[in-house]
Formats: C-alpha cells, sequence, structure tokens
C-alpha cells in the first residue's frame, strides 16, 4: 500500500475515534474531555501529519497551503464570533425590544449627566 494511503486511513481513523469520544460526552461530566482528551488529539493528529505527509507535498505548494490555513482559520473565527453574539443576544440583561431600547438609553444619558 502506498505511504499517502496509508496516511490518509490514519487521519480518517483518528477522526473517527475522535468524534466517537465527542458524542459521547456530556457537558455535565467532569472536565476530562476538554482538558485531556480534546487537546490530545490535536496533538496526536498534529504528530501523525507531521510524520506521514513529510515528503508527500511539495514545496512550491507550502505558500498556498498556508494561504488556504489563514484564510480557513479568519473564516472560522468570523463565524464563530458572529455566531456568539447572534446566540447570546437573546440573553442579555437589557430590553431588545424599541420601547425598551429607547428607556435604556434615556436612563443612561440621565445617568451620564449627574
Amino acid at each position: 500500500m502506498q505511504k499517502s494511503k496509508i496516511a490518509n486511513i490514519t487521519v480518517i481513523f483518528m477522526i473517527f475515534i475522535y468524534s466517537l469520544f465527542a458524542i459521547n460526552h456530556s457537558p455535565n461530566s467532569n472536565n476530562l474531555y476538554l482538558y485531556v482528551i480534546n487537546p490530545l488529539f490535536w496533538i496526536l493528529l498534529a504528530f501523525a501529519l507531521q510524520i506521514f505527509m513529510k515528503g508527500i507535498y511539495k514545496k512550491r505548494l507550502k505558500k498556498e497551503i498556508i494561504n488556504y490555513s489563514m484564510s480557513a482559520a479568519l473564516i472560522y473565527i468570523v463565524i464563530y464570533l458572529l455566531s456568539g453574539l447572534i446566540v447570546t443576544f437573546g440573553k442579555n440583561p437589557y430590553a431588545t425590544n424599541l420601547h425598551g431600547f429607547t428607556m435604556n438609553i434615556w436612563i443612561f444619558r440621565k445617568c451620564d449627566n449627574i
């Protein structure tokens, strides 16, 4: 079997095992998943990719790989922040309707003048 096929199978198998842990993780359990299993998986995946992919990609593609990785990271961060804004908007302590919004502005302006 070629080295690239072995690497692909290994990475897919590692992601499958990780997904089994992630599915069975309950939010009320101890923090073993958050502080041990999750970081350990990403560290092992990074080492596996470093070992298996050592001579597979060409040097000229290195710049493109870095550009795609940076673009994906930036898109992930933007989506993560926007989803947090949308999800937590309903949980704020201030009124979100028009009347409540104007009352909040009025109260904050009054308190600012004192």
